[in-house]
């Protein structure tokens, strides 16, 4: 997994040099973002069952509003479906600024469905969301 699309992506919004890690830390997956020694942008995910994984975070410190999300959500789904290609749906709770905003949540652009009408529980086709996060990507 060589995260090119990761490399192309945050450079050309953060214009600094870039590296990433990737931890597993208590069965979660941890993917951070540096720019020089700053840690710039996570996602931590978990996979919850042999078919779901779940997205337990996702932080931009500083460059909010550039499409980083989607790019760091296909960057870690990419690595996590190489070793677990039998996971079909995501899960999250969306704890946004933009919860339930049709149009503007970021969730919701990407596919994923409320769970009930209350209550911030998402599910997600994976398939799915990884083709919405690309078209969000390059669009």
């Amino acid at each position: 997994m060589e995260f090119s699309l990761l490399y192309e992506k945050v450079s050309d919004v953060i214009h600094k040099k870039i590296r990433h890690r990737i931890t597993k830390f208590r069965g979660k997956f941890v993917l951070s973002v540096f720019a020089d020694s700053t840690e710039e942008l996570t996602i931590t995910m978990a996979i919850d069952n042999e078919k779901n994984v779940n997205i337990n975070n996702i932080h931009i410190y500083t460059y909010k509003g550039h499409g980083l999300s989607y790019v760091l959500i296909y960057s870690m789904l990419e690595f996590i479906l190489e070793k677990n290609p039998e996971l079909e749906t995501i899960t999250l709770d969306d704890m946004s600024d933009k919860y339930r905003l049709a149009g503007e949540n970021l969730y919701m652009k990407l596919g994923f469905e409320y769970l009930e009408k209350t209550g911030p529980e998402m599910i997600g086709n994976l398939n799915s969301v990884m083709e919405n996060c690309r078209f969000q990507i390059f669009k």
